[in-house]
């Protein structure tokens, strides 16, 4: 924030009066620019706030001196300056996005009548997922479950008007160019279309996009776009009974617990830093956290996911899993405007599950995690 007041202190002031003033905006910038400003420049202080080249309420006190304007009812002049910058520092958390700019929890009913199912909610976020169980994709000699590598997910995240949304669509090649086709017609951007997967047959590809909206508008947009491939939308056919896989060594190699369901492991590893995209946080929920999902064939493991790095990191989590036999088979980007850039590095291992577990944690001791 940039004080306008010809290097005052406005905290110094006492408050004569309070009233809210429309202000154009003097240089239009995205959302969550704020700056302080003094119109005139010696008689008032407040908080400006520039969005998508709109003018936002500015509210301003009127400084005069403390000996003239003698504080009312007996108050000491403290007391209004410490309310001063209250008033300004919660006006300005709420702008700069510290604070929440809306109230309440985060009502999902619509996008999941669209999807006609329920998501699994976080926060102030809901996630969507649909495996590809109508897909029989091996890799080698393993049958890929869609827990594994197949599975379409969509993510939303309350913003202070309508939502953000990403996420990727598991395609086979046919049915990318009319997913591209219609997601471009509801107006849905693409961030990425690559392989992550090497050797899959039949070949999968995937897609990843984004919007901002109505939350309701961009499920109806995905679905339109599900609908013209084959991707079951209704709830999974049920898991035929099985002995549950034994993941206890893998996760004490690793240091954490995953979610396990039969054959499949599934872990997820924050990043240290805030990932933002376009000044918005994308919490790690939203596909930033290295994945690592794990199926036990017989004796061995099948592991696959993405380790997601900042440039310096890539070479050194390479040069750890390819020691242990692990192979890269991806590396790109899934996001356009991402602070800070990141990649996102695939991979594929098959062998004792131990053993696995190992190369992938000497991979994991190469980034910068969250403790």
């Amino acid at each position: 924030m940039v004080w306008e007041d010809g290097g005052s202190n406005p905290a110094s002031y006492p408050i004569r009066s309070t009233f809210f003033e429309a202000v154009p905006c003097s240089t239009p910038s995205t959302l969550q620019r704020c700056r302080m400003a003094c119109r005139p420049r010696d008689h008032c202080i407040g908080v400006l706030a520039e969005e998508k080249d709109q003018s936002i309420l500015l509210e301003t006190y009127e400084p005069v001196h403390a000996e003239i304007d003698a504080a009312p009812n007996g108050a000491k002049t403290g007391d209004k300056e410490e309310n001063m910058k209250g008033i300004l520092l919660i006006l300005s958390l709420v702008l700069l996005g510290v604070m929440p700019a809306y109230a309440g929890p985060a009502d999902w009913s619509g996008v999941e009548r669209v999807f006609e199912k329920k998501g699994t909610a976080q926060g102030d976020m809901l996630k969507l997922t649909f495996p590809r169980s109508d897909l029989s994709v091996r890799v080698g000699e393993v049958a890929v479950e869609p827990g594994l590598a197949l599975t379409t997910w969509i993510g939303f995240r309350k913003m202070a008007s309508g939502a953000m949304m990403m996420g990727d669509m598991v395609l086979l090649e046919s049915e990318v160019a009319p997913v591209t086709a219609k997601l471009v017609e509801q107006g849905v951007k693409l961030t990425a279309i690559h392989n992550h997967l090497i050797g899959a047959s039949p070949a999968v590809l995937y897609l990843h996009f984004s919007g901002e909206g109505s939350p309701d508008q961009l499920a109806a947009a995905l679905r339109s776009a599900l609908a013209v491939t084959d991707t079951p939308l209704g709830p999974p056919a049920a898991a035929g009974s099985s002995a549950a896989a034994d993941w206890g060594k893998v996760e004490a190699i690793l240091g954490k617990t995953g979610q396990k369901k039969g054959h499949l492991l599934q872990l997820s590893f924050a990043r240290k830093e805030k990932i933002k995209e376009k000044g918005m946080e994308v919490p790690p929920y939203l596909g930033v956290a290295t994945a690592i999902n794990l199926q036990m064939v017989g004796s061995k493991a099948a592991g696959t996911g993405d380790f997601v790095l900042t440039g310096s990191e890539v070479n050194p989590v390479i040069q750890a899993l390819a020691g242990h036999g692990i192979a890269v088979t991806a590396l790109h980007s899934h996001m356009l405007f991402e602070s800070p850039r990141l990649f996102f590095l695939h991979f594929w291992g098959y062998d004792d599950p131990e053993k696995l577990a190992a190369g992938l944690k000497a991979a994991l001791a190469r980034v910068n995690l969250a403790k």
